[in-house]
């Protein structure tokens, strides 16, 4: 997991670029993963919360799933994993 100064994100493997809402920046990038046959939501979230605007999935290539998620501000961050079922949680701290 990264921080970014902006929500300005580059697609996995295209290239492309990705501008999401807010003005600070959140990579994830899980190694070993995939989420083309277990995920069948949305990969473009507008979620509109106090400080995560939206989440977009960036990449699902090669084993590298990676998602942004645009954020109003800088924030901290705090990662948590819990289990039964097995989930990770990105907690954002809020003003």
């Amino acid at each position: 997991m990264s921080r970014q100064a902006s929500a300005k994100f580059v697609k996995d493997p295209s290239g492309l670029p990705v501008t999401m809402r807010g003005s600070a920046g959140l990579r994830i990038v899980f190694h070993g993963a995939s989420g083309a046959t277990s995920y069948t939501g949305s990969r473009d979230q507008i979620v509109n919360l106090p400080v995560v605007q939206e989440v977009e999935q960036l990449g699902d290539f090669e084993a590298v799933l990676s998602w942004g998620a645009g954020l109003s501000q800088a924030s901290c961050i705090r990662t948590l994993e819990l289990s039964n079922p097995t989930r990770l949680v990105i907690d954002v701290q809020t003003p």
